[in-house]
């Protein structure tokens, strides 16, 4: 019974004491509205409220940098996407001429190779029309 009378007390007081810290006569103080601690006070409070006001900007700021960094990660990835296609693609054109150079060289190889029998068989052919010029009117 001590206990709980002791509690009830304790629990009156510390509503007592809560009540007057609350107060606002407590929280203000016996300021008047001249009073330089009270000015001071209503000045530190708007700074604050401009500072929090200041740091909701900056915050709103940083996430529209990382919305725009997000969207330009993106697009780089999108343009190295397309580089690295048009670089392969190059590399198969490279392969694709190379492949024609050969074909090229080995057609003008084939195309002398017949240029030459070609000036070989006339020649032939005029030595033998001069040898049976020779033999048919000049040996008679």
């Amino acid at each position: 019974n001590k206990t709980a009378t002791s509690l009830a007390g304790g629990v009156t007081h510390i509503t007592i004491a809560r009540q007057d810290l609350l107060s606002p006569s407590s929280v203000l103080g016996d300021f008047g509205a001249g009073d330089p601690q009270r000015s001071r006070l209503l000045q530190m409070n708007e700074t604050l409220d401009r500072t929090t006001d200041s740091l909701a900007r900056t915050f709103q700021v940083a996430a529209e940098t990382d919305q725009i960094g997000t969207a330009v990660a993106e697009e780089l990835r999108t343009q190295r996407e397309s580089l690295v296609r048009t670089k392969e693609r190059l590399e198969e054109t490279d392969q694709n001429l190379t492949t024609a150079r050969k074909i090229l060289r080995t057609m003008y190889r084939r195309v002398m190779t017949n240029k030459m029998i070609l000036i070989l068989i006339i020649v032939v052919e005029i030595c033998i029309l001069g040898a049976l010029i020779y033999w048919k009117f000049i040996m008679k």
